[in-house]
């Protein structure tokens, strides 16, 4: 099965756990991610990241990799 890969810094990674978290803690154990959505903008010379959880976060330049095969 392909993967592909959306490679993020520690604060980003952070930002969306913060984003996507409902019941008070960063593990994110237990999330349902009921109505929370990842957005990846793939533009010709960046690729920008939205995630919307209990609010709106601009996450920012992310790297996506997307296998040719």
């Amino acid at each position: 099965m392909p993967t592909i890969t959306i490679e993020l810094s520690d604060e980003q990674l952070e930002k969306i756990k913060e984003t996507l978290n409902y019941n008070g803690t960063l593990d994110l154990e237990g999330e349902t991610f009921n109505g929370s959505s990842i957005e990846i903008d793939l533009l010709p010379f960046t690729h920008m990241m939205t995630v919307k959880g209990y609010k709106e976060e601009f996450i920012g330049d992310v790297t996506v990799k997307i296998p040719e095969k």
